[in-house]
């Protein structure tokens, strides 16, 4: 029997803020428990908030970033397969912005190098 393992991950404000705010607002018990599990790990905390000088103005948050804003989180199973359908969905869409291809790239399943330029030429 295979066993999901958690999985690791390195993220800088940007992409936290971007599945942030791709995660889905309604739906079944067990995806709101993920959501909301993800929504915890992922927040902004006060000391970043305030060593990041995050501001949100709006419905746009903005930072002045010093130093390094990555940080590594570990995801369960269900928080990463989450993630990996919302991108993969975007993408399958035509519609991954230019700001998730790290994301896409972290915890989607890289395509061939082939594929890559065939896909490029469609």
């Amino acid at each position: 029997m295979h066993t999901l393992k958690d999985m690791q991950a390195k993220l800088d404000l940007k992409d936290r803020l971007m599945i942030l705010n791709n995660l889905p607002k309604v739906g079944k018990v067990p995806l709101l428990r993920v959501t909301r599990s993800l929504m915890n790990k992922l927040e902004v905390t006060k000391e970043e908030a305030d060593k990041y000088h995050v501001i949100q103005d709006g419905g746009q948050v903005r930072w002045k970033p010093e130093g390094e804003t990555l940080k590594e989180f570990t995801f369960l199973p269900s928080e990463f397969v989450q993630i990996k359908k919302i991108f993969t969905g975007l993408e399958a869409a035509g519609a991954l912005p230019l700001d998730a291809l790290t994301i896409y790239e972290k915890f989607c399943a890289e395509p061939e190098p082939v594929q890559i330029a065939e896909e490029a030429h469609r």
